[in-house]
C-alpha cells in the first residue's frame, strides 16, 4: 500500500479538494483537508529523496532485523523525509504500513516544523492547491488569472489556462473559496465574447484576452489576466501586453524568440537606437541616418525595446536580410495585435527599438517612431523589405567583422 485510504470519492456537497502537485481534483474531500497541501497517489508515488533513489519506507536500509523462526516482525511506521516530487520538496506521514505526501510552503526542516508552520486557528493552511500547473505545462503558453477578494482586498491566483486551448491547468481552491468557482470566470469570457459562438475563439487568443482583462478594474470587481510564456521570466500584462503578445508573434515566426534578451517598454530621454548605438545616455535625442523631421514629438515616452540573437547566415548580406525581414514581422505583428482590440496606447510610444546580435555582438540596429508604426502597411512591404530604410528613424548596421 503507498498511501493511507482516501479512496472514497467525493460527493457534490462535499468541498472540492485539489493535489497540491498536479491540481487533480481528490477523493474524499473531507479526509484530505485534514492535511495541509495534501499530494495525490500518483504524484507521492514518483517521490524520491535527495539523491534521486526511492525513499526507503519501514526499516532504514541495513537495520532490518535477521529472520527468526516463527517470529513475523513488525514493519516500522517510519521512512525517509522529506522527499521530492518534480523537484518540490514534500514530507510524508507514516502510518499504518502506507504513507501521505503533503507539499511544504516555507522550506521546513523537519516534519514537525512543517506541521506547527503550516497551522492556523481553523486547522491547516492549504497554500498549494492548487495555483501551479504541473511540470510538463511550464513548456507550453499559459493564462494566469488573478481576482482579488473584496472582503479583505487580497489579491488571489485564481487558476491558470492553457493558452492554446482555454483548458484549465491549474486552480486554486482557497481562492474559490473566498472568490467561488473558477469556471465563473470562464462564464465571463463567453459573456464578453458575445456568446458560446465565438467563446473558443475569444479564450485562446490571448492578445483579446489581455485587452479585456488588462487589469482588476473599478473596485477590484474584474480580474486581470497575465499571459506567461517560456520565452521570457516574467508574465506579458497589462496594456503594454498586447503590444509584446504582437512582437512575440514576429521572433516566432523566424523561431528567433528563445533567444530573446530584452522585451520590454522604458521611460527614457534618448532611445539608444537614435545615436546609433547600444549605448543609452541622458540628454536629448539625436538621429542617426535619418531626417529631423521623422523625430518623434514623444521623445519623453515609452520606448518599446526588443534585443535577440539572429539566426546563423553564413554572409553578411544573408545576416543583413534575415535581420530586416525579422523586423517587418515584428512590426507586422504589433499591427494585427492593435487591429485586434481599440488598443491605441501606441500614440504615447517614442519609438519601437529594435537590437539584433549576431554572437554576442550587436550588428544590426532599427528604430522607429509611434507614427511610422501606426500609419505604415508593413505588411505591402514583405515583398520589398529593404524600403523598410525609408521608414525607420534610424538604421545602423556593424556587420563588417562580426563574427
Amino acid at each position: 500500500m503507498g498511501e493511507e485510504d482516501s479512496s472514497e470519492p467525493a460527493t457534490d456537497n462535499q468541498e472540492a479538494a485539489y493535489c497540491s502537485i498536479c491540481g487533480a481534483r481528490l477523493p474524499d474531500p473531507e479526509f484530505v483537508l485534514n492535511y495541509p497541501n495534501f499530494v495525490c497517489d500518483d504524484c507521492n508515488s514518483a517521490a524520491v529523496n535527495e539523491e534521486g533513489d526511492t525513499p526507503w519506507h519501514g526499516w532504514p536500509p541495513g537495520e532490518e532485523p535477521d529472520p527468526e523462526s516463527g517470529v513475523i516482525p513488525m514493519t516500522p511506521d517510519h521512512g525517509e523525509n522529506p522527499v521530492y516530487i518534480n523537484g518540490i520538496k514534500c514530507w510524508r506521514r507514516y502510518r499504518f504500513g502506507g504513507h501521505i505526501a503533503l507539499r511544504d510552503t516555507f522550506g521546513c526542516a523537519t516534519l514537525g516544523e512543517f506541521y506547527d508552520r503550516h497551522e492556523n486557528d481553523d486547522g491547516y493552511i492549504q497554500v498549494y492547491n492548487s495555483p501551479s500547473p504541473p511540470d510538463d505545462c511550464l513548456g507550453q503558453d499559459r493564462l494566469l488569472v488573478q481576482k482579488a477578494d473584496q472582503d479583505d482586498w487580497t489579491v488571489h491566483a485564481w487558476g491558470i489556462l492553457s493558452a492554446d486551448t482555454g483548458e484549465i491547468l491549474a486552480r486554486n481552491t482557497i481562492a474559490e473559496q473566498a472568490i467561488g468557482p473558477f469556471e465563473n470566470f470562464l462564464d465571463r469570457v463567453e459573456a464578453h465574447a458575445g456568446g458560446e459562438e465565438y467563446y473558443e475563439q475569444a479564450i485562446t487568443d490571448p492578445t483579446w484576452m489581455l485587452s479585456v482583462f488588462y487589469s482588476f478594474g473599478a473596485q477590484a470587481q474584474k480580474p486581470k489576466v497575465q499571459f506567461l510564456v517560456p520565452e521570457l521570466d516574467r508574465p506579458i500584462s497589462g496594456l503594454d501586453g498586447i503590444v509584446e503578445t504582437g512582437v512575440l508573434r514576429g521572433l516566432r515566426e523566424h523561431d528567433v524568440s528563445t533567444d530573446l534578451f530584452e522585451l520590454g517598454f522604458r521611460s527614457t530621454d534618448r532611445v539608444s537606437a537614435y545615436s546609433g548605438g547600444s549605448e543609452e545616455v541622458s540628454g536629448q535625442m539625436t538621429l542617426t541616418g535619418a531626417t529631423e523631421d521623422k523625430k518623434s514629438d514623444e521623445s519623453n515616452g515609452s520606448s518599446l525595446t526588443i534585443r535577440y540573437e539572429l539566426p546563423y547566415r553564413s554572409s553578411l548580406k544573408g545576416v543583413r536580410d534575415i535581420g530586416v525581414d525579422i523586423v517587418l514581422s515584428v512590426l507586422q505583428g504589433i499591427g494585427h495585435a492593435v487591429e485586434q482590440t481599440d488598443y491605441t496606447y501606441l500614440t504615447s510610444l517614442s519609438a519601437v527599438d529594435i537590437h539584433a546580435y549576431r554572437g554576442q555582438r550587436e550588428v544590426l540596429t532599427i528604430a522607429f517612431d509611434a507614427a511610422t508604426v501606426q500609419d505604415t502597411d508593413w505588411e505591402s512591404l514583405s515583398e520589398h523589405p529593404l524600403k523598410v530604410r525609408d521608414h525607420a528613424v534610424a538604421f545602423t548596421e556593424k556587420l563588417s567583422g562580426a563574427q
